[in-house]
């Protein structure tokens, strides 16, 4: 693209203005990513628990969390995504798994309670 294809017979078939608002354009682009500011990377703290007969509420904010139902019997654990208010039986062998997505978004805190109180076991791991 040159800013300068000019014909001189009353402006027809010049686009030297089209031309040079493109090249504005690209500039004022190239200028906004450069101001991006850079940031390092956050540091992240991975949680490993195992719990039987008792009631966890995860008190944190977290990223990502994977509750597993480790029982071998009949015996199930509940999980409650709004702290309690409501809850899904997790049965022996099955795994829930929840992530918030990159851009360190997150889960706020006391959103997930766990309940082995029916006998189950869980192993929940998350990120804080």
């Amino acid at each position: 693209m040159s800013v300068g294809d000019l014909k001189t017979d009353g402006l027809k078939g010049n686009n030297f203005p089209w031309q040079l608002k493109m090249l504005k354009g690209l500039q004022g682009i190239i200028n906004a990513i450069i101001a991006i500011p850079t940031t390092s990377a956050l540091s992240k703290i991975p949680v490993i628990e195992r719990i039987s007969g008792t009631t966890l509420s995860i008190n944190v904010g977290i990223q990502s969390i994977s509750i597993a139902c480790t029982t071998i019997s009949s015996t199930f654990i509940e999980v409650s995504t709004d702290n309690g208010l409501s809850s899904v039986k997790i049965r022996p062998g099955e795994t829930v798994y929840y992530d918030a997505g990159a851009l360190n978004n997150y889960f706020d805190n006391f959103l997930f309670q766990i309940d082995t109180t029916a006998g189950g076991d869980a192993l929940i791991t998350y990120i804080i």
